[in-house]
């Protein structure tokens, strides 16, 4: 690995001989990044501009996980804030499962019906045959009835991917009325439950356009707006997609002001931490309410019913993954978010998100490397550290410490990570409120995870 070079001194030289010389130093940067700019990525966070608090909002898993495993050690570091999965005795109805989420902080709770009803069910096949409603209207009723009796604040995600032919092999049109049907039962027991969908597998327009117009007509509009985001190696079009479906909603007049991206992360990058992180941080910064990490059943790798946290872990022993250290590392991201600006010709390969945490006094921030086969240079500028309350440690001799840690989380695929390399762990000297660090070559969803704290 190559070296690190940061541009920092110690407290036995005078302050105005340091600040002249970390002065002459980041200019030297400067003009070297210029030089390299088709090839690296130049990320400068800056601690002066918060943008609000740090809410985990793609912090959601789905079915591989129980009321007693993985144990809180493996759980509680991904700050999980939502799940979605069954309704049953294996899941959600077990002792103790709906207790653990509420525990451990998860705010989003989304039951998916017609994982109860089956996909078609054995005995009653799909819903409408025959134009026989019964078997359907019965199962959405006793499970929102038993919901309701157990005390649980869940959301009702109707049907998964209506537009998949392994969930749905009827028209629209059944499936359509199969909503409404599952809609007005809802309604009719629990007036003021959330209601989710149609958590269809894409961001498709023509679907949502005629989904939501029949939703409109009908008096089924549903609570939270939900798709999945599976197709792209990045979540670059989260941002344009969310803002797309506002206007929309604003031009046809249809109040839903609540979005839930409840799978996302593609098949080809499920064990890929680049890609995680670039999903996680694009997602925070986006006006979505929840998200969930999608599950592939891969038998004797990944499965929803091992219990491995959608993958996160190995499927026998259980230990982390490197996509389980890259979950973990933005959960340790708490705090307010502060800007983080890309520059610089790989730049579009680079995605991240810092925030401080004014009560820890700790900034912590994770960037990772996706769609590219490129490894990628990364010279990384701190700024206006002195407006981060009580970050700097001050000294009579020196202007300014900061305790830097630097992680390197390689992609490790479905072999276990014992833990991150520990790429830089020293105190620093600041100069002009600034710290900059020009990190080794970031690989192919490989992920940097970074921590300041007060200079010891």
């Amino acid at each position: 690995m190559n070296s690190l070079r940061f541009f920092a001194f110690s407290g036995k030289y005078p302050v105005f001989f340091i600040m002249f010389l970390v002065s002459c130093s980041l200019n030297a940067l400067s003009l070297g990044g210029e030089q390299q700019n088709e090839n690296s990525c130049r990320i400068t966070v800056d601690l002066g501009a918060a943008l609000g608090s740090v809410i985990h909002r793609g912090s959601g898993i789905l079915h591989s996980f129980h009321a007693t495993e993985p144990p809180d050690d493996l759980v509680l570091p991904l700050k999980l804030s939502a799940f979605r999965g069954r309704a049953n005795e294996r899941y959600l109805f077990s002792d103790g499962f709906y207790n653990r989420l509420k525990k451990i902080g998860v705010k989003h709770i989304q039951v998916v019906l017609s994982d109860s009803y089956g996909y078609p069910n054995g005995f009653a096949g799909w819903p409408g045959e025959r134009n026989d409603w019964g078997y359907w209207e019965l199962v959405v009723e006793n499970t929102v009835k038993e919901c309701m009796k157990r005390s649980m604040n869940v959301e009702y995600d109707i049907w998964n991917e209506p537009d998949y032919a392994y969930f749905w092999a009827k028209d629209q049109a059944i499936w359509l009325e199969t909503w409404k049907r599952g809609y007005r039962k809802i309604r009719s027991l629990d007036p003021s439950a959330p209601i989710v969908g149609p958590s269809i597998t894409h961001f498709d327009m023509k679907f949502l356009d005629a989904f939501l117009r029949y939703a409109k007509n009908n008096d089924c509009v549903p609570d939270i707006l939900s798709w999945h985001e599976l197709g792209a190696a990045c979540a670059r079009n989260i941002p344009s997609h969310v803002r797309r479906i506002n206007d929309y909603l604003t031009s046809e007049t249809i109040a839903i002001k609540r979005f839930s991206i409840n799978e996302i992360i593609p098949e080809a990058k499920k064990f890929s931490p680049g890609s995680a992180v670039c999903y996680l941080s694009t997602i925070e910064r986006t006006p979505v309410e929840s998200a969930c990490r999608s599950c592939w059943e891969d038998i004797g790798t990944n499965s929803g019913e091992n219990r491995s946290l959608d993958g996160m872990l190995t499927h026998d022993t259980k230990q982390p993954r490197s996509i389980w250290w890259a979950h973990k590392s933005f959960g340790d991201i708490t705090g307010r978010i502060v800007k983080m600006t890309f520059e610089g010709g790989r730049k579009k390969f680079i995605h991240g998100l810092a925030g401080y945490d004014e009560k820890k006094k700790e900034t912590h921030l994770v960037f990772g490397n996706c769609e590219t086969k490129e490894s990628i240079p990364v010279e990384l500028m701190f700024v206006n550290l002195h407006k981060a309350k009580n970050l700097v440690h001050e000294g009579l001799f020196h202007g300014g410490r900061v305790y830097c840690v630097v992680e390197h989380i390689p992609p490790s695929g479905t072999g276990d990570l014992a833990r991150p390399e520990i790429t830089l762990e020293q105190t620093l000297s600041v100069g002009n409120h600034s710290l900059s660090i020009s990190l080794p070559s970031l690989e192919p969803e490989g992920v940097y995870s970074i921590s300041l704290s007060p200079g010891r």
